[in-house]
């Protein structure tokens, strides 16, 4: 193995959407609203896939009956501000550097990838980002790691996901592209090292 794509979802930031839905439901029992219909399902895959515009998605927030008054910009700061780094984040990405190639590949939409890149500075450097609203597909079909495969020019046997997602894991791996689920980063460099 030569090459990891690295996952940045509590793999390298912790990911709050409950402060999200907190800070933007018109009241407490709007929160779960909220939630449902922004942070998963139809309309988040959709906006992760690049087939929705930032512009789009945040009239469609602020539009929505569940959602308090907001302006694009108060939305916006809310969408993006649900991120903390995860213990052990930097030393890891320093670690797998010095080893390897690293790609940062992530299921994620425009204003969570810009916020993020301009948040944390250990971004800086890598090979490449594989963000599925790029390239129009979520880690969970097989297009994306043909797509990975296609950026870094590497043969699946030399690339490895690190992700704490199952389910990507066996999409990868079907591409044969090795996996190793994401616990903690003591335990992923002491897996590595094995």
């Amino acid at each position: 193995m030569t090459t990891v794509l690295l996952d940045i979802g509590n793999v390298i930031v912790n990911v709050d959407f409950l402060r999200f839905s907190s800070r933007v439901a018109r009241s407490g029992s709007h929160v779960q609203c909220v939630h449902d219909r922004f942070c998963t399902g139809e309309v988040k895959d959709a906006f992760d896939r690049g087939q929705v515009s930032s512009e789009s998605f945040l009239q469609y927030l602020i539009d929505d009956d569940c959602t308090a008054e907001l302006s694009t910009e108060e939305a916006c700061l809310a969408w993006q501000s649900i991120f903390s780094l995860v213990d052990g984040a930097r030393e890891g990405v320093r670690y797998l550097r010095e080893r390897y190639a690293v790609w940062f590949m992530s299921d994620t939409d425009p204003l969570h990838a810009r916020w993020l890149l301009d948040q944390y500075d250990l971004f800086q450097g890598a090979e490449g980002f594989l963000f599925s609203y790029r390239h129009g597909a979520l880690k969970t079909e097989s297009a994306a790691f043909t797509h990975a495969l296609q950026a870094t020019g590497c043969p699946p046997e030399q690339l490895l996901l690190i992700d704490d997602k199952s389910e990507n894991g066996r999409v990868c791996s079907m591409s044969g592209v090795g996996f190793l689920d994401f616990r903690s980063w003591n335990d992923t460099i002491a897996r590595l090292e094995q």
